[in-house]
C-alpha cells in the first residue's frame, strides 16, 4: 500500500512543522485521503481520528511495559 513505510525503515522528518489545518485534516482524514478541495473535516472525522491516534499511543505504552517487564524478569532469571 502506499504511503506505508517497513518497521526496519527510517520515516524522514518534514521539513517544516504542520499548519494547525494540516495537523487536524492529517488526524482526522489520514494522510492518504487529504486532497486539496476537500472541506475542513467535521466532529465525526475528527473524533475517529482521535480515538484512532488514542488506540495507537495505548498500544505503544502496552509494548513499552512488556518490554520493560521483560528485561526485569530476564535480570531476575
Amino acid at each position: 500500500m502506499a504511503g506505508r513505510v517497513a518497521a526496519d525503515q527510517k520515516v524522514p522528518r518534514p521539513r517544516k512543522t504542520p499548519a494547525l489545518h494540516e495537523a487536524i485534516r492529517h488526524l482526522a482524514m489520514g494522510p492518504l485521503l487529504v486532497h486539496k478541495g476537500d472541506a475542513e473535516p467535521g466532529v465525526k472525522p475528527l473524533w475517529q481520528g482521535f480515538a484512532r491516534h488514542t488506540r495507537f499511543v495505548r498500544r505503544v505504552q502496552l509494548m513499552r511495559l512488556m518490554h520493560a517487564l521483560r528485561i526485569v524478569w530476564n535480570d531476575v532469571s
